[in-house]
């Protein structure tokens, strides 16, 4: 997988807060997404070089946990204000009910920290299709008393903020090469400029030194152990909420195309690079008949092909 999820911009004032970006990973209920929107086909990205040798096995992205967001947000110096926390018990149960049951609480209940700065902040996404979840997530943020604003850009104008670091939590996906390239994303000289892939403004002198060894040592258990190391470091500075995965590839055409028994290479940069294909001119003609006579062909029960085991892998 390339570098993807959600990415928190570092220049942005509420996201300097390692408390606040720490909370904001705890308050993405993947599960419930996945099992309501997405017939529970995905994964949850764990690494921040997903899929690769160099994803350390010890980095998992944080489960969904209201209550340890909280833990943070207070840390972080955002609590409920004044005017919710001097309510009677009464009220304040009355109050989280109301929150469990609908977005907005009839208090308006958004955390405030001592300076009377909101727990407000805008995530910029590309793509209509996604508003759905973006929806559903912004509704979990908004019970914890996190106001998440959704904005909608074209994918031009988006990326290009992103790139400029004119934006506060943006969504994206990147595409990757067969190996990771963490200098474009993490290394101090991409930080201090803009137009790049450092979305989030990040770099340090120890990244910078790990990632000379990833690209230079001779010692392959130098270069994986750099990397792990990079991995964790990218988790604990939370400044990136990985979100999803999907294992395999749709690919539709119709009847009359056909395929050898094994089609799909281990390694390929776009799956129609390598792939076999003719045309049955007898099944073209099944197929012209049924469609003028209105008929159903029958069902090909062998849909799901699993070449490589990644199923039984990923479970």
């Amino acid at each position: 997988n390339g570098v993807g999820g959600f990415h928190m911009n570092l220049e942005a004032p509420i996201f300097q807060n390692k408390d606040f970006r720490t909370a904001m990973q705890y308050l993405i209920n993947f599960d419930r997404l996945n099992k309501n929107l997405w017939y529970s086909e995905y994964f949850r990205v764990n690494s921040f070089f997903e899929g690769t040798i160099f994803a350390n096995p010890d980095v998992k992205a944080r489960s969904f946990d209201p209550a340890k967001a909280r833990e943070y947000l207070e840390k972080a110096g955002y609590r409920r204000p004044a005017s919710v926390a001097d309510q009677s018990a009464f009220a304040k149960l009355r109050n989280v009910a109301y929150g469990l049951l609908f977005t907005r609480s009839d208090t308006d209940d958004i955390l405030v920290n001592d300076k009377g700065e909101k727990a407000s902040f805008t995530l910029m996404y590309l793509y209509k299709a996604l508003e759905r979840e973006m929806t559903v997530i912004q509704q979990d943020f908004r019970r914890a008393g996190v106001d998440m604003k959704l904005q909608l850009l074209d994918p031009g104008a988006a990326f290009q903020r992103m790139l400029e670091r004119k934006f506060e939590m943006g969504f994206v996906n990147m595409t990757s090469g067969f190996y990771p390239d963490p200098r474009q994303y993490l290394h101090t000289s991409f930080k201090n400029a803009k137009n790049n892939n450092n979305f989030w403004g990040f770099g340090t002198e120890e990244v910078d030194a790990l990632i000379e060894t990833y690209e230079k040592d001779l010692d392959a258990q130098a270069r994986l152990n750099a990397m792990n190391k990079i991995d964790q470091i990218v988790h604990d500075e939370a400044f990136n909420i990985p979100f999803r995965t999907a294992p395999f590839m749709r690919l539709v055409y119709w009847d009359y195309l056909q395929f050898p028994e094994f089609y799909l290479p281990l390694r390929t940069q776009q799956y129609m690079d390598w792939l076999v294909y003719w045309i049955d001119p007898d099944k073209k003609t099944a197929l012209e008949e049924a469609m003028r006579t209105n008929k159903a062909l029958p069902v090909d029960e062998n849909l799901d092909r699993d070449f490589f085991n990644v199923r039984q892998r990923f479970q």
